[in-house]
């Protein structure tokens, strides 16, 4: 049974980790959300959202004071369905199957007093709590210093400190003392690939949960690698290409800059595989050709002896433009041959526009805009874009001009009455690349049927 995790795609090696939850007689998984992992179980059982159960927290992070800090957190709202909480379902297996004894005989309570009582590190012992009189916060500080006798309190080790020389190890017949040993996979092996690669999580998501949320998906809506600006010129890279990051299998990832990355490092965003809908965000494939999860394409077959620590951080890579799939951009100005222009509404007008070049077109987001501008005209407008965004052989633009604002000079006036053949310049802003990214916030569903005029 497993809790609230998506262990296909947060671990590496994904192919291997399906193939043997795929092999489990019975699987059963426990969370708020489908994922890989919850595909692969015989039954799935909905755990209620934060908001909906009661729950401790026992310490917080940044400061001493957050740390002794325990907090009791109210549901506040009801159950959807027939869901519980995740220790309300392991409670209640444990005393159909005996171990109530084992569990605070199913009471979630008596399961927090026992977290509660005074530990060897505790400043007071903390009064047995009852669920409706449960604190709202509660503070048992910790006593930093020595013993009774003396001693230090310290930490788990024979000198009760933090050791940079560990007799531990050294009686178990290791080294000691800490020291670098180079990988059998590294850039300095015969055949090896020339950069390094170290993954890393997004900092707005929760390892591979919450892309679907569109708050969150706008702030990093595709999965990234980072390269430096000598790596990305010698590679023949930009920002904002989909780039192809190869291993033993390869993903694809798209390309942001940072000039603080040595040129020989490669930092790649693991827990990709999620849609999110409401942006039209595609999810990806979690394993095989085109998959955007890095951990498809990493292996643990090379192991630290001492910690069993796999190397996220110390594999091989290369890393190249992804094939076909950047096509299409330009850079300043680019001219277009108006194809078509249909009345929407009663003061719209949906224009087609293709490419004199007759070269591809960069797919886009619901949201984005070009800068169109006419030629020999002074002015330029920003108008979003419209129809397909995937693979468009033209670009849709809707330009609206309203006859009774009195306006006797208008960009949008001219545009619409252009006739077929016409020519138009689109123009890249300088701050990004064509199409616009400063869009890409509507949240219309890209499934729905028809036109909408906004």
């Amino acid at each position: 049974m497993s809790f609230s995790t998506n262990f296909a795609v947060s671990q590496i090696d994904t192919s291997r980790n399906l193939a043997a939850l795929r092999a489990l007689e019975f699987h059963v998984h426990a969370h708020m959300f489908m994922n890989p992992t919850a595909e692969c179980a015989d039954l799935v059982l909905p755990v209620s959202m934060p908001w909906e159960r009661d729950a401790l927290r026992i310490g917080f992070e940044i400061t001493q004071e957050a740390t002794e800090t325990v907090q009791f957190r109210q549901q506040m709202l009801p159950r959807f369905g027939e869901s519980r909480a995740d220790y309300e379902i392991v409670l209640e297996l444990a005393k159909r199957m005996g171990l109530g004894d084992q569990f605070f005989g199913g009471d979630i309570v008596a399961g927090w007093n026992h977290q509660l009582a005074p530990r060897r590190h505790s400043g007071r012992s903390a009064r047995p709590v009852r669920r409706n009189a449960l604190p709202a916060a509660l503070r048992l500080p910790q006593i930093l210093g020595y013993a009774d006798d003396g001693t230090v309190q310290g930490f788990d080790t024979p000198t009760r400190r933090v050791e940079l020389y560990s007799e531990r190890l050294r009686q178990h017949g290791q080294d000691a003392l800490p020291g670098f040993v180079e990988l059998g996979d590294s850039p300095s092996s015969p055949g090896a690939l020339p950069l390094v690669l170290t993954t890393a999580k997004s900092g707005f998501y929760v390892h591979t949960s919450h892309r679907h949320v569109a708050s969150l998906r706008r702030k990093a809506p595709d999965p990234s690698v980072e390269i430096s600006s000598v790596l990305a010129e010698a590679r023949g890279l930009a920002t904002g290409d989909w780039a192809r990051l190869r291993t033993t299998g390869a993903a694809r990832l798209r390309v942001r800059l940072n000039t603080a990355l040595d040129a020989r490092t490669v930092v790649a965003e693991f827990g990709w595989w999620e849609a999110c809908e409401s942006l039209g965000r595609a999810g990806g494939p979690v394993e095989g050709h085109g998959t955007i999860n890095v951990n498809a394409i990493l292996t643990d077959s090379l192991r630290d002896p001492i910690s069993g620590s796999v190397p996220l951080r110390a594999l091989t890579c290369d890393i190249e433009p992804w094939p076909g799939a950047n096509g299409g951009r330009w850079s300043n100005t680019r001219r277009f041959r108006l194809t078509s222009a249909q009345p929407q509404g009663n003061a719209t007008i949906a224009l087609l526009l293709a490419p004199c070049d007759r070269a591809g077109l960069p797919d886009f987001l619901p949201g984005q805009h070009v800068v169109l501008r006419l030629p020999d005209h002074p002015q330029a407008r920003a108008y979003s874009l419209t129809g397909p965004a995937r693979a468009p052989g033209e670009l849709s633009l809707a330009v609206r001009w309203d006859a009774t604002a009195g306006r006797e000079v208008s960009l949008s006036r001219e545009i619409q009455a252009l006739r077929i053949g016409d020519e138009v310049l689109l123009e890249e802003e300088a701050s990004s690349r064509s199409p616009s990214r400063a869009g890409g916030r509507s949240s219309c569903s890209p499934t729905a049927s028809g036109s909408r005029l906004l």
